[in-house]
C-alpha cells in the first residue's frame, strides 16, 4: 500500500513538471562540435531523464558483473541453509513419531549442511535419547555447554538424565549452574527449590526461593509459609549442632511469620531451656498449645520442670480445652492422684466411635487400679490393636514419618507432612459384641494370673502411662 502511495506522488510529480515544462516559451540550445541543437524545454528534459536513467542502468550493470560471484556464494549458502533445517523439521518430525532411523538419517543430513549446530546439536541429542543412547545424549548436551547461546540448553538435558537415574548430586549442579543463568525461569528456580530442601541445605533452598518470589511463579501467602518451614527446619538444626543463639533467631522468624508452627516451638523452647529461661519457653509452647495442640508440646511443658507438682498442665490444657489432647492430657493428669471417675468422664468423649492408642491405654491403666480385671483386659486388648492417636502423614504420597521433616523423605514433596488421625480400623467400636466376646475367653486360674501374658501387657501399660504422667 506504501508503495503504491509513492508511486502516485511520483507519477503525479512528472505529470505536474511535463505540464508546467509544456507550457513554457523558447526553446534549449546545445552547440555540440560546431552543430547546434535547438529543442523545447519538454524535449530537452525527457533527453535528460533518460540520459539520467541510461547511466544508472549501466552502472546498475557493471554491479551486477561485479557481485556475480558473491551473489552465486550467497545463493548456495542459502539453499544449503534451507536444505538444512528441512532436514531438521523431518528429523524432529521423525523424533516426535519415534522413529530412531529416520531421525538419524536427517539429523546426519542437518549436521552436513548447517553451519549453525545450534538445532542440529538438539536433534542428536533427541534422537540419542530416542535409541536409548544415554552417553551419547550426555555428549551432544555437553557439547552445548561451550556455547552462550546453547549453554542452558545443555544443562537442562543433563539435568533431567541426572534426574533420571537418579543423581541428586550432579542434578543439583545442574540446576544451579542454569539457576546462575536464569534465575528467573519457572522449572529451575522449581527445581532447584526441591533439590536443595530434600538434600537439607536450607540456605541455598531460600535463595531458590527468593528466586520464585521475584519472578511471581509462587503467591505471597505460600512464599511467607515456605519462608517459615525453612526457618523451623534450621533452627532446629542449629540448635542440635549447638549454635543456639542462629537457632533461636531462625525458630523466633519462623513462629512471627507462622504463629504456632509445632517444630518451630519446640525449637524456640528448647532454645530458651537451654539459655536458662524456662518461662519464655512455656510463653512459647502455650502459644504453639493454643493454635494447636500436640503431645510433642505437651512433653516439651512436662521437661520445662520435672519436679513441678500435680496440676502443672492445668494452664496448658485451659488454652484449648475442647481438644482432645487436652482432655487426654487433663484425663492422665486426674488419673495419676486418683480421681478415677474425673478421668473416664473426660475421655469419654474420646472412645466412640473408635478409641485411640492412648485412651483405651489410659483406660486399662484406670480399670487395672480399681481392680476390675475384665475391664482392664478388655482395655488392654483395645490397646494393643486401636489405630495411633495421630500420625505425621505426607499429603503427597501418604508415607507416615516417625517425626516431622520440612520434606517427606519418600517422595520428597515441601512441606507436605501434616499431623493427622490415621484411618479407623474397623471392629474396634465399643460395643456390647465385644462385652460378650468376653464369655467365650478362657479366664486363667487365679494363680497363674499374675504370670499371664495378658497380665504382664496391662502391667507393662500401666507402668508407662504413670511414667509419662510422672515425668520419669
Amino acid at each position: 500500500m506504501i508503495r503504491l502511495v509513492w508511486l502516485f506522488l511520483i507519477a503525479a510529480a512528472f505529470s505536474v513538471g511535463a505540464a508546467l515544462l509544456a507550457g513554457q516559451q523558447g526553446a534549449v540550445t546545445i552547440n555540440w562540435g560546431g552543430t547546434e541543437f535547438r529543442m523545447a524545454p519538454a524535449v530537452a528534459a525527457a533527453i535528460a531523464f533518460a540520459a539520467v536513467a541510461v547511466i544508472l542502468g549501466v552502472w546498475r550493470l557493471i554491479g551486477i558483473v561485479f557481485d556475480w560471484p558473491g551473489a552465486m556464494s550467497h545463493w548456495r549458502r542459502e539453499r544449503r541453509r534451507k536444505a538444512g533445517y528441512l532436514a531438521l523439521a523431518r528429523g524432529m518430525v521423525a523424533v516426535a513419531a519415534g522413529d530412531a532411523r529416520e531421525a538419524r538419517r536427517h539429523q546426519a543430513r542437518a549436521k552436513a549442511a548447517h553451519d549453525e549446530p545450534l538445532l542440529s546439536q538438539l536433534l542428536a541429542a533427541q534422537t540419542a535419547q530416542l535409541e536409548g543412547d544415554e552417553e551419547a545424549a550426555a555428549r551432544a548436551f555437553a557439547d552445548m555447554l561451550g556455547r552462550p547461546e546453547t549453554e542452558f540448553l545443555g544443562l537442562r538435558g543433563l539435568f533431567m538424565q541426572a534426574v533420571r537415574r537418579g543423581d541428586a548430586a550432579a542434578a543439583r549442579r545442574h540446576a544451579g549452574r542454569a539457576f546462575a543463568l536464569r534465575p528467573h525461569t519457572p522449572w529451575v528456580a522449581s527445581a532447584l527449590f526441591d533439590l536443595e530442601t530434600q538434600g537439607g541445605d536450607w540456605a541455598a533452598a531460600e535463595k531458590a526461593l527468593d528466586g520464585q518470589a521475584r519472578a511471581r511463579l509462587l503467591p505471597q501467602d505460600v512464599v511467607r509459609r515456605r519462608r517459615a518451614v525453612l526457618a523451623a527446619a534450621a533452627a532446629r538444626d542449629h540448635i542440635a549442632a549447638g549454635r543456639i543463639d542462629a537457632g533461636l533467631d531462625k525458630a523466633r522468624h519462623a513462629l512471627k511469620v507462622a504463629p504456632g508452627l509445632l517444630p518451630a516451638a519446640l525449637a524456640a523452647a528448647r532454645a530458651y531451656r537451654t539459655e536458662g529461661r524456662p518461662k519464655r519457653a512455656a510463653a512459647v509452647l502455650e502459644r504453639a498449645w493454643a493454635e494447636a495442640p500436640h503431645p510433642d508440646l505437651a512433653a516439651a511443658y512436662r521437661d520445662l520442670d520435672a519436679q513441678a507438682p500435680a496440676g502443672r498442665f492445668a494452664r496448658l490444657v485451659a488454652l484449648n480445652p475442647s481438644h482432645p489432647e487436652s482432655r487426654l492430657l487433663s484425663a492422665a493428669e486426674a488419673a495419676g492422684r486418683g480421681a478415677f471417675a474425673q478421668a473416664e468422664a473426660l475421655l469419654q468423649p474420646l472412645l466412640t466411635p473408635h478409641p485411640g492408642g492412648r485412651a483405651a491405654r489410659l483406660m486399662a491403666d484406670i480399670a487395672d487400679a480399681r481392680g476390675d480385671a475384665a475391664a482392664a483386659r478388655l482395655w488392654g486388648d483395645r490397646a494393643l490393636t486401636a489405630p495411633r492417636d495421630g500420625v505425621w502423614r505426607c499429603a503427597g504420597c501418604g508415607h507416615e514419618a516417625p517425626a516431622w521433616g520440612a520434606a517427606c523423605a519418600k517422595c520428597g514433596a515441601f512441606d507436605t507432612l501434616s499431623w493427622s488421625q490415621p484411618a479407623p480400623v474397623a471392629g474396634l467400636a465399643v460395643t456390647d459384641s465385644d462385652a460378650a466376646a468376653l464369655l467365650y475367653r478362657l479366664a486363667p486360674p487365679p494363680e497363674a494370673a499374675e504370670d499371664s501374658p495378658g497380665k504382664a501387657v496391662q502391667t507393662s501399660l500401666r507402668d508407662e502411662s504413670h511414667d509419662w504422667i510422672e515425668g520419669r
